[in-house]
């Protein structure tokens, strides 16, 4: 029961915020830096289990894409369909990794370590490892329209991930753990075909250069927007007074210049 435990995990700290632009420097509402992939396991393990509910969310964008969008192509089913089978296996892969790491990550860690008693009540209970508080930002994916996920998801995300993983693949942590390695290396491979499928069907949906540059562009000026409704519904503000907060900091963007008249957020 992967997703079972993984769904029961509970919010701890204050709202955190996985955002590119840092408003979370400017909302005030992180406790500490989400777990980044690092060279030690007190870093990569909670990182781990993080990307097991991103993984997830991925997951339910791909199922969200294929009942929500009616009259299009079989091969865009299809497609979706088989993000859907691959994001659940790379959740549920994120998620065993770590927990088959949570007791080397007990003897790396000092004593009185907050994330000692996490552990320990995981171990036993199988619920209790610590992710922020908004989740795998489900309602940011929501609420986005079909162009702004196929940017934010697989032009923004799963395009760049693709590096990023040869990294995590090369790591010295796991000389001694290759089947980890190895399923990273899967997982690179299913990115790969996911980034394709997402510039296919942009360009489907888009046909020319300048309008698909254009929606890139647009999309991601909304997605600070996006993020804000997870945050406003797992944190104790309403989502327009987060948006206010945020619009306080905007800035002219390059476009504007251009004469289209739109703004950047941070």
């Amino acid at each position: 029961m992967l997703f079972g435990e993984l769904s029961a995990v509970p919010a701890v700290g204050r709202l955190t915020l996985h955002s590119q632009q840092r408003i979370d420097q400017l909302l005030e509402i992180l406790d500490t830096d989400p777990p980044s992939y690092g060279s030690t396991l007190q870093e990569t393990v909670p990182n781990l289990w993080v990307l097991a509910s991103r993984e997830a969310l991925a997951a339910e964008l791909a199922a969200l894409c294929v009942i929500e969008w009616d009259n299009m192509p079989l091969a865009f089913y299809l497609d979706f369909a088989k993000q859907m089978w691959d994001e659940s296996r790379h959740a549920a892969f994120y998620l065993a990794a770590s927990v088959s790491l949570l007791s080397d990550l007990k003897a790396e860690l000092p004593a009185a370590h907050p994330l000692l008693d996490d552990i320990q009540a995981f171990q036993e209970e199988g619920t209790g490892l610590p992710i922020p508080r908004e989740g795998n930002l489900y309602e940011a994916m929501l609420n986005a329209t079909l162009i702004e996920r196929l940017v934010i998801l697989h032009h923004d995300t799963e395009t760049p991930a693709v590096a990023g993983l040869e990294r995590k693949i090369n790591s010295t942590l796991w000389d001694r753990r290759p089947e980890i390695a190895a399923g990273i290396s899967v997982v690179q491979m299913d990115e790969r075909t996911h980034a394709r499928l997402g510039h296919r069907w942009l360009k489907f949906l888009l046909p020319g250069r300048s309008e698909r540059e254009e929606a890139i562009q647009d999309a991601r000026l909304m997605r600070t927007m996006l993020l804000l409704t997870s945050c406003a519904h797992h944190g104790e503000q309403s989502y327009a007074h987060l948006v206010s907060r945020v619009m306080k900091s905007v800035r002219p963007a390059p476009s504007v210049a251009a004469g289209r008249g739109a703004v950047g957020l941070p």
